[in-house]
């Protein structure tokens, strides 16, 4: 088993290499700027609506304190970060930045489902940027990982807004990665369709 290590700058061109090179199991390194997102292409509208709730699920884990009970397919990551254990996970790693955060309860998550798949948070302070590191237990690499960086990227403003920094890089560890072969499948079709468009506009311009 060999790891994959992807360090490029642009999400959707990670998001491309993570397809391309995808193997059911293997872990997965990442780093990239979170300030490039691509919120635009025909790629990205063909994802964020066929896996819409994905979407608004991992914002609303992230982001979100719950008002309401969760459904069986439902976990609440804000409520781990800020409430769970009693403490304020995200101002004790703003305080103190050798601080880390810790999702995985393991009086209760070696048998609960759904179980935490975000598991840890880090700051990495460097001059006037704030980098984070982040590690999955496990990540669907097409219902979550994309998603996972827009929720990261909204949480990370707000940090850097308190902290007085500017946004740096994501280092992000996946220790298994897994999606539906059909997922795998369509999306790869998605991207095919995309370059082909591509370098039909291209030979258009070149004529």
């Amino acid at each position: 088993m060999k790891p994959i290590i992807i360090q490029n700058s642009f999400p959707m061109e990670v998001f491309h290499q993570t397809i391309s090179s995808f193997e059911e199991g293997v872990p997965l390194f990442i780093e990239t700027d979170l300030n490039n997102l691509d919120l635009d292409s025909a790629l990205f509208k063909r994802l964020s609506s066929t896996f819409q709730w994905h979407f608004r699920d991992s914002c609303r884990s992230l982001l979100n304190k719950m008002e309401r009970p969760l459904t069986l397919y439902e976990f609440s990551y804000y409520d781990r970060l800020h409430d769970y254990f009693g403490i304020d996970q995200v101002a004790k790693i703003r305080e103190n930045t050798n601080n880390i955060v810790c999702n995985w309860d393991p009086k209760k998550d070696f048998d609960n489902h759904p179980r935490p798949c975000f598991l840890t948070m880090k700051f990495i302070p460097e001059k006037e940027f704030l980098h984070v590191s982040v590690t999955f237990r496990t990540r669907d690499v097409i219902k979550r990982m994309y998603p996972n960086f827009i929720a990261l990227r909204i949480l990370m403003e707000e940090q850097c807004k308190i902290m007085n920094k500017k946004m740096g890089k994501l280092f992000d560890y996946s220790n298994q990665i897994m999606t539906k072969k059909e997922d795998l499948a369509n999306v790869r079709s998605w991207i095919e369709f995309n370059e082909f468009q591509k370098k039909d506009r291209e030979q258009i311009n070149i004529i």
